[in-house]
């Protein structure tokens, strides 16, 4: 984003950063800081520069954002999505999206896990179409997406819910990723590992997903791409035309798969 890397950690003494480095391959590749305290509360983001030689770091706020679960740019701004949930004292408020224009001033349009303190991250994020989509993650039940023009209506920010019900299957509790390539938006799915209503032999596997509208989605690819143990689809990436995704699966091995999309 604007010439900088950045990157979310998150380490043993429950601290949270987002650090940036310059992706210049001349410049010293030492990491600031640029983190808010009102939004990181163990939690920041460094950035580098040339001659960069001290970590400036802060690390506190009032919410209980553990750590940064995913990004998108979207409308010349960075948006970070958090996993929230209380500890030390400091009550879970549900999972969060931050946005910065420059990089290290932030502001928060979401601070309230749409409505509901226990959806505690925001799983994936993607811009599609000329809306922002979030996905997010409530334990035990089935994924949602929301998506925003990331435009003030009446002095807040609004968020649409796209799918409220684990694409109609309980078992997708999570969505790894949402891509977009070619005038589509793809979702892949995490299923019954995380979820308690359903078994494994109920189970069928990671789903893709694809919509060209971002609201009517339809599946084009299931049963973990013809692998049940496919538990989980990961990351999804283009290359060369094809799209790849790899998987978590404990009984053979983790997989990359190759599809074509037509």
């Amino acid at each position: 984003f604007k010439d900088f890397l950045y990157a979310g950690f998150y380490n043993d003494w429950n601290l949270y950063f987002i650090m940036r480095r310059a992706q210049d391959p001349m410049l010293k590749a030492n990491w600031k800081d640029v983190s808010s305290p009102t939004f990181s509360n163990d939690f920041s983001i460094i950035r580098t520069k040339k001659k960069d030689k001290i970590i400036d770091r802060i690390s506190y706020s009032l919410y209980a954002n553990m750590t940064a679960e995913s990004s998108s740019v979207f409308k010349g701004s960075l948006f970070i999505g958090t996993y929230n949930y209380g500890y030390l004292g400091r009550p879970a408020t549900g999972a969060q999206i931050w946005r910065t224009y420059d990089g290290t001033t932030w502001e928060g349009i979401l601070t309230d896990g749409f409505g509901d303190v226990n959806n505690r991250s925001i799983t994936a994020m993607a811009s599609f179409g000329g809306y922002l989509y979030a996905a997010v993650n409530k334990a035990f039940e089935p994924c949602k997406i929301y998506r925003t023009d990331g435009e003030y209506h009446n002095g807040k920010i609004v968020w649409e819910p796209i799918v409220t019900d684990g694409f109609g299957r309980q078992y997708n509790s999570y969505i790894s990723a949402l891509y977009p390539y070619m005038g589509r938006l793809y979702a892949i799915t995490s299923g019954w590992l995380y979820s308690k209503h359903v078994s494994k032999e109920e189970y069928s596997g990671g789903v893709v997903y694809e919509t060209s509208d971002g609201i009517n989605w339809h599946p084009i690819s299931e049963n973990g791409i013809s692998d049940l143990d496919n538990v989980t689809l990961e990351n999804i990436e283009a290359f060369q035309g094809f799209l790849y995704i790899n998987t978590r699966n404990s009984a053979t091995g983790t997989q990359v798969i190759k599809g074509k999309v037509e």
